[in-house]
């Protein structure tokens, strides 16, 4: 089965079937800037997931698609970054479109950032940017006019969470109605969370707090109660640590859990017996005990992985007009069941 699905996407990868008439799920994404979770609609956050899953499944061979040919890339970082660079480097690679990264934040200073978009709009074909200042490299994308996708900023982390809730899906088979709590301070990654779990069903239950213990809710919230009401029922504010575990599938956590205890397998009673665990990395010895990290429980080496393909799924999606040829991936816990 496995090989017979290889075969027929080496073939029709090669190809680049264009003569496929267009479906609900063969949304085109060509051109399209990815700047911050709600970019997307639900249908094409699952047709880039399925995108994904696709190439992922190519991994160990070889395909060409005719629309990529002589494109290029360019990786905007204002300081280096492991993860993002060998992830990009990976996708890339495979796809065999050069790619270009620059390491300078000087642009994040001018008064009008659009300039540099215009710079780097003439010397490539898609744009991948990491910035401290989300408003600089939303101006940038204006005037950069091809596909820009904003991998990190302070206030969105879209590259982590897209890659996070991808690795849940493959992991559990569908995302409807998945538990997911976090814990720790208000980062870009669980305000990202907050404006893209809801949309396939996840229920998502978070404590935030400051490095003294002070509870702080996520700037998210406020664009979250604009979005509707099963938006907001789906993100639920806990009081304490153990509220926020009390029947969670999957914890998610970030560097500094502003003084409350150490997470082990201990206090992690309250939630599910099958629990699994997401980090934001870089960890500390503080927020979660070496045991419990390093076990089987932990998704975050799978997430880390999964970014290549993602990364893979929007060099395909935003230049080319691809066609899926596989069956669309499970959403919903009835039909996994």
């Amino acid at each position: 089965m496995r090989r017979s699905i290889v075969n027929r996407l080496k073939t029709t990868l090669s190809r680049c079937c264009s003569t496929v008439e267009k479906t609900e799920h063969q949304l085109s994404l060509v051109g399209r800037n990815y700047l911050e979770p709600i970019d997307f609609t639900e249908s094409e956050i699952k047709s880039l997931f399925w995108t994904a899953s696709e190439f992922k499944a190519l991994s160990d061979n070889e395909y060409n698609i005719r629309d990529l040919e002589n494109k290029t890339g360019t990786l905007l970082l204002s300081e280096p970054n492991i993860h993002f660079q060998s992830s990009l480097q990976l996708a890339s690679k495979d796809l065999k479109i050069p790619m270009n990264v620059i390491i300078d934040s000087t642009w994040e200073q001018w008064q009008f950032p659009e300039d540099a978009g215009r710079i780097l709009g003439k010397t490539c074909d898609v744009l991948f940017i990491k910035s401290k200042f989300y408003l600089k490299a939303k101006a940038l994308a204006t005037g950069a006019k091809i596909p820009v996708i904003i991998i990190s900023d302070t206030r969105y982390a879209n590259l982590r969470a897209l890659s996070d809730i991808f690795t849940l899906r493959e992991k559990f088979g569908y995302l409807e109605n998945l538990h997911v709590c976090w814990i720790g301070s208000p980062t870009s990654l669980i305000n990202t969370y907050l404006l893209s779990m809801p949309r396939f069903g996840i229920k998502i239950k978070f404590f935030c707090c400051h490095f003294l213990g002070e509870k702080v809710s996520p700037i998210a919230m406020s664009k979250v109660r604009t979005l509707g009401k099963e938006f907001v029922e789906n993100c639920q504010e806990a009081s304490s640590v153990e509220e926020a575990l009390s029947h969670s599938k999957i914890l998610a956590m970030g560097s500094n859990l502003g003084g409350q205890k150490q997470i082990n397998q201990e206090n992690c009673k309250e939630a599910d017996h099958d629990f699994f665990i997401l980090h934001s990395m870089p960890r500390t010895r503080v927020e979660i005990c070496p045991t419990l990290f390093e076990s089987e429980r932990n998704l975050t080496w799978a997430s880390y992985r999964n970014c290549q393909w993602i990364l893979t799924a929007f060099l395909v999606r935003c230049l080319s007009d691809h066609k899926h040829i596989t069956k669309e991936p499970n959403f919903s816990e009835i039909k996994a069941k």
